[in-house]
């Protein structure tokens, strides 16, 4: 039998009253208009999720469920002539007891809510975890599993259909100097992410969690990386997919943001002769893209690959 959430259905029975009561009239902003319209589907989604007996899930729909509250009670205070949204969510998010992490993130989750909506979340879930998810379904309780990963993704190395650039960069562009000081050098950092398949070639033992690695994808580049947690589990010769992100302050040294995602020696010889072929195809088309640029696109391909390799041994 599914396990229930009590809170998380008492919350989505909430956002359901919100609506119920919410009558969009012509006055209404477009972006405002359009939140209301698609947050039934969002809500449908949450309460499939709350309804799941996957611990995972019941976790990472914590923070979800309070962005979805966040964005539908703006927008039905927004309607009902209350309130208007701001670009910002007020006191919390510029508390400066939280870390500057905490707060740039949850800006950045709810920015990615207001640039989106269910269908183009389901259409991306489908792209980013493969043709195996139906269409009628989101494909949440497979998804949910690898909502960070997927949020970064769709943040900060896609760019959506009637975009130029990535989520990130549009967002650095409206709201950078609106931010404290500690969160631009956060943004400023994240903006020249690296992402790609790396491996690890020297392991300093020394306690300041320091290691080198080497881009696969640019054999040329090798990097710093200062990270204590990933020291205790890389070691040298280890391939891994990760987002270096450049420490501000620092001289050419960085931090891994987000997952690593290790593979052994076996599987990346036989992934490298297929991104190999995809890396060939990719540059024919686009001459003038980087690495990064590439492995952006091919992310979830490759991810794929990896889960076909872990499945069969």
């Amino acid at each position: 039998m599914a396990h229930t959430d009590e809170n998380l259905l008492t919350r989505v029975k909430h956002l359901k009253d919100l609506l119920s009561g919410c009558t969009l009239t012509k006055d209404v902003p477009e972006h405002i208009a359009e939140i209301i319209k698609t947050a039934p589907d969002l809500i449908r989604d949450l309460e499939k999720a709350a309804l799941s007996n996957d611990p995972k899930v019941i976790n990472e729909l914590q923070g979800t469920m309070k962005q979805a509250e966040i964005i539908i009670e703006s927008a039905v205070m927004a309607v009902s002539g209350k309130k208007q949204i701001e670009p910002e969510t007020p006191d919390r998010e510029n508390e400066p007891s939280r870390s500057p992490y905490r707060r740039l993130m949850e800006r950045l989750n709810r920015f990615l809510m207001i640039k989106t909506t269910p269908q183009s979340i389901r259409s991306l879930a489908r792209e980013f975890m493969g043709s195996n998810v139906a269409e009628e379904e989101p494909g949440q309780l497979d998804l949910m599993g690898r909502m960070k990963e997927f949020s970064q993704w769709v943040m900060m190395d896609i760019i959506l259909p009637s975009h130029t650039q990535r989520l990130i960069d549009m967002y650095a562009h409206e709201s950078m100097f609106q931010l404290p000081l500690d969160e631009q050098a956060l943004l400023k950092s994240w903006l020249a992410d690296r992402p790609s398949i790396y491996r690890v070639v020297k392991n300093q033992k020394t306690g300041n969690g320091i290691f080198f690695i080497q881009d696969l994808l640019s054999p040329d580049a090798v990097i710093r990386v200062r990270d204590k947690s990933a020291t205790g589990t890389l070691e040298k010769g280890d391939t891994f997919l990760a987002r270096p992100v450049a420490l501000s302050g620092e001289d050419q040294l960085f931090s891994l943001l987000g997952e690593v995602t290790k593979m052994s020696g076996k599987t990346w010889a036989a992934l490298s002769r297929e991104i190999g072929a995809w890396s060939d195809d990719y540059f024919r088309s686009h001459p003038l893209a980087s690495k990064q640029d590439f492995f952006r696109l091919c992310y979830p391909q490759i991810m794929k690959k990896l889960r076909q390799a872990q499945q069969s041994r």
